[in-house]
């Protein structure tokens, strides 16, 4: 018997900073929560989800390690994190915890550097980062542009930021009601609403879901340019159904313009299908 594929989601929101110099951020707690809703919900994303809110930097640290641990070959592993990231002195980016001095990142935050090397190291062959915070962009980088580490699984990992890495991630702050980043808000309704299934395939790629949000920052005149970047070899990575279902049947376009055939929902969900 062929074991099903595994999809799972690890969710960090981190809105708490005990150092004065890091502002308490009201989006992360509840950005976290609704993006392991629409994950986790089995008619659309079919994740199983773990959600860490307010954590230092080492129980960050741990809650990465243990999550990628548990993905092997056959497995999607997609790690989801809003809060502050900060650059140091040699503009490396690094993501705090509640407990992050932010005079000294290097030593009390987690490092991009040490985010990149883990994903290189584990064994899902399928890896998606989306990062919502301030110089998201600037993770992976050059450094690892000219000289990426191994990619054990070989398949394909995809990078999805809410800026690049000189820009600030915004917050939408209302009267009233939910606080959210506006990153993450596009992202979650994109893929709640089924919006974000540009090609009415039925199914939400992660190019789906990164022209969605960029398309909708820049309609609401957001001053930032979200970023997606794909390393190693791999096709593309589905991240979600739409709840609309297939929108534009194949059969409908002419032979010579229909795309080549894509896996089918059992194929890509099989671990929620259950």
């Amino acid at each position: 018997m062929t074991t099903p594929t595994r999809r799972g989601a690890l969710v960090i929101g981190t809105g708490r900073y005990h150092h004065p110099d890091l502002g308490d951020l009201l989006a992360p707690a509840g950005d976290a929560r609704e993006v392991g809703q629409v994950l986790g919900d089995r008619a659309l994303g079919g994740f199983a989800v773990t959600t860490v809110i307010d954590e230092t930097h080492a129980g960050l640290r741990n809650a990465v390690r243990g999550f990628l641990s548990e993905h092997g070959r056959d497995d999607l592993a997609l790690i989801y994190l809003s809060g502050h990231g900060l650059l140091d002195g040699t503009g490396n980016l690094h993501f705090a915890g509640v407990d992050t001095d932010a005079t000294d990142p290097a030593s009390s935050a987690v490092p991009a550097e040490w985010l990149w090397a883990l994903l290189s190291r584990c064994d899902a062959g399928r890896q998606v980062v989306i990062l919502d915070c301030c110089h998201a962009g600037a993770f992976g980088g050059r450094r690892s542009a000219a000289a990426p580490l191994p990619f054990r699984g070989n398949r394909g990992r995809v990078v999805l930021t809410s800026s690049h890495g000189g820009q600030v991630a915004l917050e939408q702050r209302p009267r009233s009601g939910l606080a959210r980043s506006v990153y993450t808000a596009a992202l979650v309704d994109g893929l709640r609403t089924g919006a974000a299934d540009r090609d009415g395939d039925g199914l939400v790629s992660t190019w789906d879901l990164h022209r969605h949000v960029e398309e909708a920052l820049r309609r609401a005149g957001v001053d930032q340019n979200p970023q997606r970047s794909q390393y190693a070899r791999g096709g593309e990575i589905y991240l979600a159904r739409s709840p609309l279902g297939v929108q534009d049947p194949a059969s409908r376009i002419p032979a010579r313009l229909r795309p080549p055939k894509r896996r089918s929902f059992c194929a890509i969900f099989g671990a929620a299908a259950r």
